[in-house]
């Protein structure tokens, strides 16, 4: 079973795009395959590099703001990325996603803001240390500069975030309650070990497993769970799983510390014990939440599902969830919804997605309050 441990859960547990391909925090030098939709120069509207600080954490956020042509002042929309050492392209798998989602928004009439995550290319910070509730911050301060600028409405500013930036979603609206709007893509609704475990039947089958194996795996998550959701330290965690991780790499020393490092990861460890229901059960702005059926990291249907009967328990009537069918976590069209098929498909995001996010938010800041 060489290279299926780490294939599946620290991928799965983090909903990367890189469960099976590398990760990059900086664009490569090689010749990439032709990505049709990623917009070229010059732009029909401004750009700019700006930076913003999270207090709290002592971190400085690089970015990118891009916004209309005009004098404003111009609703804008945070966009917030996935798991991983990402930039504000959320570049991955070849990818650029928030760079045509934010060339789509702005011509369009929105300002977006996106941003390297701390510790990823020109932002400060660690982000390996880093839990999803603390990366919440970092949006929030995403949100506090976007206010304090002059050519920004601060009463229609919202938010949009993918896969981790998707469960940061009700984290933000519910520490900014000013936000205008969010938009949840492939974003959570079921407990951490349910995602691990679905992901790592799909992952591991797809790539030849036995039922055997699939097993010993599964073995290894509940109890990996169940030592973090008791408070166990990562030394001990190890010390009682390195065995199993052990017999199931079948000597893949490379998978096997790759996993014991897993046990140590406050990402991971936030990941298994904290859900975006309690959250979701107070959000009040106006939402939009869109899975892909064909997600092999998160159930469209189960988490969609969640997501609604949240936001029913706080009240909220101005919300749509939408199973988006054939497009996988990422949200292109795709053949079966392995993290395989990414580099290989020249679609970066769908462009019915495109639409129904433009759509729904223009709804939502036009006209004017």
């Amino acid at each position: 079973m060489k290279h299926l441990l780490l294939a599946t859960i620290v991928g799965i547990a983090l909903m990367r795009p890189d469960a099976v391909l590398p990760c990059h925090a900086a664009e490569p030098n090689t010749l990439q395959p032709q990505r049709p939709q990623e917009p070229k120069r010059p732009f029909p509207y401004d750009e700019e590099e700006v930076q913003f600080d999270n207090p709290r954490a002592k971190v400085t956020l690089a970015g990118t703001l891009t916004r209309p042509r005009g004098a404003g002042p111009f609703p804008a929309v945070l966009l917030v990325a996935g798991a991983g050492p990402v930039t504000r392209d959320e570049f991955g798998a070849g990818h650029r996603p928030f760079l045509v989602l934010s060339d789509y928004l702005t011509r369009r009439g929105l300002a977006v803001l996106r941003y390297d995550k701390r510790g990823v290319a020109k932002s400060t910070g660690d982000l390996y240390h880093a839990t999803t509730l603390e990366l919440a911050d970092d949006a929030v301060a995403g949100m506090e500069f976007l206010k304090g600028r002059s050519d920004i409405d601060p009463k229609r500013i919202g938010a949009i975030g993918h896969s981790e930036g998707g469960r940061i979603m009700p984290i933000l609206a519910v520490n900014r309650p000013d936000t205008a709007f969010i938009v949840m893509l492939a974003g959570a609704a079921t407990p951490g070990e349910e995602i691990l475990l679905r992901g790592n039947h799909l992952m591991l089958k797809a790539k030849g497993a036995t039922d055997e194996e699939v097993a010993k795996v599964d073995e290894i998550i509940k109890r990996w769970c169940d030592l973090v959701k008791r408070g166990v330290d990562g030394a001990e965690i190890e010390r009682q799983l390195r065995p199993l991780v052990e017999a199931a790499a079948k000597g893949d020393k490379k998978a096997v510390e790759a996993q014991v490092a897993g046990f140590y990861s406050p990402e991971l460890r936030c990941f298994i014990t904290n859900s975006s229901v309690p959250a979701l059960e107070k959000v009040r702005c106006p939402v939009l939440a869109l899975n892909g059926e064909k997600d092999w990291q998160l159930s469209a249907k189960d988490n969609l599902r969640g997501i609604a009967r949240a936001l029913a328990v706080s009240g909220n009537t101005d919300f749509v969830v939408r199973e988006m069918p054939g497009l996988n976590h990422v949200f292109q069209h795709c053949q079966t919804g392995n993290p395989s098929e990414y580099s290989k498909i020249e679609e970066t995001m769908s462009p019915e997605v495109l639409q129904i996010v433009g759509d729904w938010i223009l709804q939502h800041v036009h006209p004017a309050p």
